[in-house]
């Protein structure tokens, strides 16, 4: 379930500088080889206030 947020100013920098650093990959298969440089992304996104986060595993993939 996902619960879609409106972007804020403030994030719209950020959101413009992650378009500018996966633009050069657009269209490239990304399989399950891309999966260290997600982590890495979401490692170093700040956690969301009023949003709880829970570690799980589908399919043999840990998230």
């Amino acid at each position: 379930m996902a619960d879609l947020r409106p972007l804020v100013a403030e994030d719209a920098p950020v959101v413009a500088a992650m378009g500018q650093a996966t633009a050069p990959h657009k269209g490239e298969p990304m399989g399950s080889e891309a999966r260290p440089m997600f982590d890495a992304m979401m490692a170093a996104a700040p956690a969301a206030e009023g949003v709880r986060y829970e570690t799980g595993e589908v399919g043999g993939v840990s998230g």
